[in-house]
């Protein structure tokens, strides 16, 4: 039981290190990149299964080949939708499909439900059957792409200019979250502003103050449990759960 409390203990330390290394890191990384995932929608039919991982290993090209960096943990994201507008079959051994398709681009906000880029090329693939016919057209497309590059560069811009000209706004209901005790979704507002930010650092100290007011709430918690435990039992079980709860008091907490 106590290596299980000592376990308990560790974790616990590790994870607020991390994350407090991380919001203090942050606000000193102002040049990163910022991260945009990758997705492939599995409702779209229209495309083989089989070709659903070449489309996702061509946005994260289209990604990394314009200076961003990949992460599916984003709340930006790069997905694509496939047209097909023309189809036809040319006799002869082997017989051929050639196939014709528009396939849209956009990047987008999952967090504000919010389209910033999209544009649409124009493919071809021929394959001996449907499927090699798509799997022909995707390889065609070209991550160098100036188009491809403009949607990059233009969508990278637009997060940049419309978090901006909302920082005071989430600052305020991130603000407002924590004052109803609801810590987790203030916390979510405030890290999905791109550390890119012009006033970033503004939403950084926001960030660490509700983080604190959230350790401070959860330990307290934590405290309470462990004095009503041990009041009720005080006994070698009593004190070994109450034990377990005051493990998990996180030492940056007002009441450790």
């Amino acid at each position: 039981v106590k290596n299980n409390i000592y376990i308990s203990m560790k974790r616990f330390l590790m994870t607020v290190v991390a994350l407090v290394t991380v919001l203090c890191a942050t606000a000193q990384s102002n040049n990163r990149p910022i991260p945009i995932g990758v997705y492939v929608s599995e409702q779209a039919t229209i495309v083989p299964e089989f070709a659903h991982s070449l489309l996702e290993d061509k946005l994260r090209q289209i990604v990394v080949s314009n200076g961003l960096g990949t992460d599916n943990h984003s709340s930006f994201f790069i997905t694509c939708s496939v047209n097909l507008t023309d189809k036809d079959v040319v006799s002869g051994a082997p017989l051929r499909i050639v196939q014709n398709a528009d396939v849209s681009f956009y990047i987008a906000d999952i967090n504000v439900q919010r389209i910033y880029e999209t544009v649409t090329l124009s493919v071809r693939g021929v394959g001996e059957n449907e499927n090699k016919a798509f799997i022909s057209a995707f390889k065609n497309i070209k991550p160098s792409n100036p188009e491809l590059k403009q949607l990059v560069v233009k969508a990278t811009k637009e997060i940049v200019a419309y978090y901006e000209s909302q920082i005071n706004n989430f600052i305020k209901e991130a603000d407002m979250l924590a004052k109803m005790g609801k810590f987790e979704a203030a916390l979510s507002i405030l890290s999905a502003v791109p550390d890119v930010c012009e006033g970033y650092d503004r939403v950084h100290d926001a960030a660490m103050v509700v983080y604190q007011k959230y350790i401070d709430n959860e330990s307290i918690k934590l405290l309470q449990k462990a004095k009503m435990v041990w009041a009720a039992g005080r006994n070698y079980e009593a004190a070994m759960e109450a034990g377990g709860y005051l493990a998990e008091v996180s030492p940056y907490s007002s009441c450790y």
